[in-house]
C-alpha cells in the first residue's frame, strides 16, 4: 500500500487507507527503525502476546534429565 504525506495545519499528516481496517479513535505507536516508519495499533501489544501463546500446540516444556543423587561433604 503507499499513502502520501501532506500538510495538515503546522503538521505533516498521511491518510491510511480504508482496507487497514482501522476505526476513527484507534490509537497508533510510531516507531522509526533506519529509513521505515513503522505504525503499530498501540492497544494489542497484549492482545497480540496471547493469540501468540495460544497459537502454540503441544507442551512447550523441555525435557529434563533424571535428577542426579549427589553427595555433599560438610
Amino acid at each position: 500500500m503507499r499513502a502520501k504525506v501532506f500538510q495538515s495545519g503546522n503538521s505533516l499528516a498521511i491518510r491510511l487507507p480504508k482496507a487497514l481496517n482501522l476505526t476513527k479513535d484507534c490509537e497508533l505507536e510510531i516507531r522509526q527503525v533506519n529509513q521505515s516508519i513503522i505504525l503499530t495499533p498501540s492497544n494489542t501489544s497484549w492482545e497480540n502476546l496471547f493469540f501468540a501463546v495460544d497459537s502454540f500446540c503441544g507442551e512447550i516444556k523441555r525435557e529434563q534429565p533424571p535428577i542426579q543423587d549427589r553427595e555433599w561433604q560438610k
